[in-house]
């Protein structure tokens, strides 16, 4: 049943809107008995390649289970559940069939296992709610309140971070998603200062433009904005094509004026910074609330990626930029408790900001880690793993039985499918910088977790979005129900992830039903999308070698989306001596993660840049690259 269908209702019921009742359409689906057999998967299905772990209840804990096919019932596997969590890790390949597990008579949900599944059932949702959802020229035209550029967006949805994110970490993917986001006329105050886009541009670079555009011509000041700013600027040379060069220079020149400035233009909803205290330059030493509207670490980025956007230029500033961004990870390191459960998950949808952001600085500025900086990491993989130990392989707020996000006294305070979303990108960003292999197998079974929690393998059994079962391919049972109207008017946006598991559904406890504050909120879907860029950074490699006649290429991103036809990308080969050469390259069968491609190899021949054969002597160096920036790829090899 579509959203659409409810809109008259949503029309009958202004007073209990107005008076601040959440108006819900309930899904169908018959709720899960708490005394049944009952085994969770991720309805849609696995990535080849990923762990793939289940949950059992009211089963033996060493019961048999099998994985068939769910069209012939072949076996497939057989194993054993440990306790209540069965894994076929790395057991079966890629499959045409839908896939099931059974554990004597009880049968789960049929699920698929993929190259990259998750991101061919996500990728273009989570394009289409980023365009559908925007203010004025989304699919909704009355404005919102409590926007700047998304429908009730705030100051912390962190757009640009999410969108230049997304961007860097998989161009390719976005690059061949058709073209839906036209340039709109300006609204004055609105947006309209940033001369506009060309039309070829990939939609992610025109939504990355609105967001720099609603922010600059609303002279939106807030620490966050100026903050985010930087993402545009940093990303700038990978968008330069399709961008007008006024757009960095007005751009820079309103970040740079106020990113010392600790007075903001106006007062921001559910704002936690100091009133004075919105210099980017100055440590942030405050934590904020279960919300997530001030989480630790936010600064870094902003003001490491602003050193990069200077060092391009050779500006001097850069270094104020550079040590601003050096004390504020030291003062992390030194003094966040990481068992404090309000610096872990307790920032809620935006608690993916401290890891990752450390990640990202470890990256680019590694001379500027402090000395206790792994020790840190370290610690902070360690409570996750701990707090993971349950029947969900799911992060909980603490050890002593605090699920989720709550207020005292009001257990079911918060509606939060972010913190599970988010969590990906929080725990890859540990995951890479651990050196143990045990922990950060750990780690990514924890991420790969969070997704599957979203996907039904959780105490309800439902997906988190109202709608999925219609707009992601495998899902049986989507989220209870919906808000009709909410102040983000999300009601016919796809994609919308519209709820989560209260306090009272865990450990397991699907008796609860549909309890408390259901809502979707661009926030939730901006955590989701940080997610996709994290796991397509960790998941991607690349490798170069040399052959008999030239260089093979080999690049395992997240590519093969249809599985009936070939899905090309091309990247750029370069030499020390100047060459400059295009490689094609191609799955290497219909159910592959990787491309592949050749080109021949001269050493004789001085450097014909674009010509078709690599021209390199002994000596030079030959470098390819994939993706951009701090998600960027590189394998190179010196020809002997």
């Amino acid at each position: 049943m579509i959203r659409l269908a409810f809109s008259l209702l949503a029309l009958l019921l202004p007073i209990l809107l107005s008076a601040g009742h959440q108006v819900t359409e309930t899904n169908p689906a018959p709720d899960i008995p708490a005394d049944a057999p009952f085994i969770f998967v991720n309805q849609s299905g696995y990535n080849a390649g990923a762990p793939h772990r289940f949950t059992t209840v009211n089963f033996d804990p060493d019961a048999e289970f099998i994985i068939a096919s769910a069209t012939t019932g072949e076996m497939l596997h057989r194993g054993n559940l440990e306790g209540p969590v069965g894994d076929f890790t790395g057991e079966l390949e890629s499959s045409a069939d839908e896939l099931v597990v059974r554990i004597g008579g009880v049968t789960s949900d049929p699920f698929r296992i993929g190259p990259w599944w998750l991101e061919r059932v996500s990728y273009e949702g989570a394009m289409t709610f980023a365009v559908q959802s925007r203010n004025y020229v989304g699919n909704v035209t009355e404005p919102a309140s409590h926007t700047y550029a998304w429908r009730d967006d705030h100051h912390f949805a962190f757009h640009l971070r999410t969108l230049v994110s997304q961007y860097l970490s998989h161009p390719a993917a976005y690059h061949r998603m058709a073209s839906t986001v036209t340039y709109s006329e300006p609204i004055d105050g609105k947006w309209g200062v940033l001369a506009p886009y060309d039309e070829s541009a990939p939609d992610i670079v025109k939504l990355i433009h609105w967001a720099a555009d609603t922010k600059v011509t609303q002279q939106l000041t807030h620490e966050f904005f100026k903050g985010d700013l930087v993402f545009f600027l940093y990303a700038w040379p990978w968008m330069s094509e399709w961008l007008d060069e006024q757009n960095f220079r007005v751009v820079c020149d309103f970040a740079l004026t106020h990113w010392n400035e600790s007075e903001i233009d106006q007062a921001y909803p559910f704002d936690e910074s100091a009133p004075d205290g919105h210099s980017l330059f100055s440590l942030k030493t405050a934590i904020g609330s279960e919300k997530g509207p001030y989480p630790p670490g936010f600064s870094i980025l902003p003001n490491t990626l602003m050193a990069v956007v200077l060092d391009r230029t050779g500006d001097p500033r850069a270094d104020q930029f550079r040590e601003a961004a050096r004390q504020q990870v030291a003062w992390i390191v030194q003094h966040i408790d990481v068992e404090n459960p309000a610096l872990t998950k307790g920032q809620r949808m935006s608690a993916d900001l401290l890891m990752s952001s450390l990640a990202t600085f470890a990256r680019i500025d590694p001379t500027g880690l402090p000395p206790n900086f792994d020790s840190f990491i370290q610690d902070w993989s360690s409570v996750v793993i701990r707090r993971s130990a349950n029947l969900w392989d799911f992060f909980q707020l603490t050890d002593d039985g605090h699920w989720v996000a709550y207020v005292d006294g009001h257990e079911t305070k918060w509606n939060d499918p972010g913190s599970v979303l988010a969590l990906p990108s929080a725990v890859l960003a540990a995951a890479e910088l651990t050196p143990d292999r045990q922990q950060r197998t750990r780690l990514v079974e924890i991420a790969y977790a969070a997704i599957d929690h979203a996907f039904g393998r959780n105490p309800t059994g439902r997906h988190f979005s109202f709608d999925a079962p219609r707009e992601i391919e495998g899902v049986e049972r989507g989220w209870y129900s919906y808000y009709v109207g909410g102040v983000g008017q999300l009601d016919d946006v796809p994609f919308t992830f519209d709820g989560a598991p209260k306090a009272p559904h865990y450990p397991y406890h699907p008796e609860a039903g549909n309890i408390s504050w259901t809502e979707g909120w661009v926030s939730f879907n901006n955590a989701f999308n940080r997610s996709l860029a994290a796991l397509a950074y960790f998941e991607s490699d690349l490798s170069l070698q040399r052959t008999a006649t030239g260089i093979s290429v080999q690049l395992r991103a997240p590519l093969n989306f249809d599985y009936s036809q070939p899905e090309p990308v091309a990247l750029t080969v370069t030499t020390s001596s100047g060459d400059i050469e295009r490689i094609q390259l191609l799955e290497t069968h219909p159910l592959a993660r990787e491309h592949t491609g050749k080109l021949p190899l001269s050493q004789e021949d001085e450097a014909t840049p674009h010509n078709g054969t690599l021209e390199a002597s002994p000596g030079e160096t030959v470098k390819v690259t994939y993706a951009h920036g701090y998600y960027q790829h590189t394998a190179q090899i010196t020809v002997e």
